[in-house]
């Protein structure tokens, strides 16, 4: 028998006992007797297989670390930019019609459900 037919029947079979190893422990699980034991790394395809897993958590310190880092690298980011904070706020200036303009936006509009309220006679 070459070599490679002897590899390929080793691993069925390897893979065959790891099967039966599985079911075994499950079975003994349902007996009540043992608590089923982890199937062995070969089988297991939920994380190699992209399995559901939990959320990821964060230490505080990591969280801190993580904060600190990108706190310089903005302080980095502004300084070099040159540019400093305005220490006052310039307040917008509210732009409003003049009085002329109210008028004539007034009239076209009075005009327009003139036109409308005639129509529906």
């Amino acid at each position: 028998m070459p070599t490679t037919e002897i590899n390929q029947a080793l691993s069925q079979l390897k893979a065959q006992r790891d099967r039966l190893n599985t079911a075994i422990a499950a079975l003994e699980g349902l007996a009540g007797g043992e608590k089923p034991q982890a199937a062995p790394a070969t089988i297991r395809t939920s994380a190699a297989g992209g399995g559901r897993r939990g959320p990821r958590k964060m230490s505080a310190e990591a969280r801190a670390r993580i904060a600190a880092s990108q706190r310089a690298r903005w302080a980095k980011l502004r300084s070099a930019s040159g540019a400093a904070k305005p220490a006052v706020k310039h307040a917008k200036t509210h732009r409003t019609h003049s009085e002329a303009t109210k008028q004539r936006i007034a009239a076209a509009a009075k005009a327009r459900w003139a036109r409308i309220k005639g129509n529906k006679k």
